[in-house]
């Protein structure tokens, strides 16, 4: 067989090793995806629920009387962070 011929069937085996392999890679790819979003919505769900049962727990030590200076603590702590981000987006606005 002439050189120039095997060199060319060398190349298209190597082609379609590659074409299988970016085929399989195509599909381990749309898998991944799918797995990837139902693993984010079961955070948000996730997330939700936390929010929910935080909701609760200062629904509950509110009614209980606990103590309301760890109220005042978290009220102050959160207004605090409300500031520190609004000024993080003024310096980005006038950058």
């Amino acid at each position: 067989m002439n050189p120039v011929n095997q060199k060319l069937n060398s190349l298209i085996g190597h082609i379609q090793e590659l074409l299988e392999r970016h085929l399989d890679l195509i599909e381990e790819n749309k898998t991944l995806k799918v797995r990837n979003r139902k693993l984010e919505e079961e955070l948000d769900q996730r997330k939700r629920q936390l929010g929910a049962l935080d909701h609760q727990l200062k629904v509950l030590k509110l009614a209980q009387g606990s103590d309301v200076s760890d109220d005042k603590a978290e009220l102050k702590r959160k207004i605090n962070e409300y500031i520190r981000e609004i000024d993080k987006v003024l310096a980005m606005l006038n950058t």
